[in-house]
């Protein structure tokens, strides 16, 4: 079931942890993800704000040095599916990702991975391995001002374009479960 959809800005900041800022059409918020980036599990801690205070945290962060290495450019179809938050994005200069996520404790990691892995199978989804995602990454990394310049627009109710049919029937999946 679609949850929301939105339009997310969000800066990868300079430093020694993954610490981001965000701003969507609903909230701001500062959040830092331990762990190596990829893992099929990571621990956050996250502090949410109201959206009319991103800039207060981008003044902060700036001034103790925290500046962006990298900004994403997202438009965001969030859904709830068995349990399951089930994220389409379309990010500026990257393009199509789908993520599958699901909240858990430290003791329950190992049963809330199996149902992710049995849930992307039956959507017929085979996870991109790890080192093409370090891969892309590192791409947009040193080229992400040059890749999101062009200011392009997408609807906030984005539409997807014809692609292949493995993301076709992913499309199809969601909408029968």
């Amino acid at each position: 079931m679609l949850q929301h959809t939105a339009y997310q800005e969000t800066h990868y900041l300079h430093g020694m942890y993954d610490l981001r800022i965000q701003r969507s059409d609903m909230q701001a918020k500062v959040w830092l993800k331990k762990g190596i980036m990829h893992s099929n599990a990571r621990e956050e801690i996250a502090v949410h704000c109201s959206k009319d205070e991103f800039g207060q945290l981008e003044k902060l962060f700036s001034t103790l040095g925290f500046t962006p290495k990298i900004k994403w450019f997202r438009w965001r179809k969030e859904y709830r599916w068995r349990g399951t938050t089930v994220c389409l994005d379309y990010s500026r200069g990257y393009g199509y990702m789908l993520e599958l996520e699901r909240l858990c404790t430290p003791a329950g990691k190992g049963r809330a991975l199996a149902a992710l892995q049995q849930q992307a199978a039956e959507l017929g989804i085979t996870p991109t391995p790890k080192a093409e995602l370090d891969k892309r990454l590192a791409y947009y990394a040193r080229h992400w001002k040059r890749l999101t310049a062009s200011g392009e627009k997408i609807p906030r109710l984005f539409r997807l374009p014809r692609i292949g049919a493995s993301a076709s029937r992913t499309r199809q999946n969601l909408k029968q479960k």
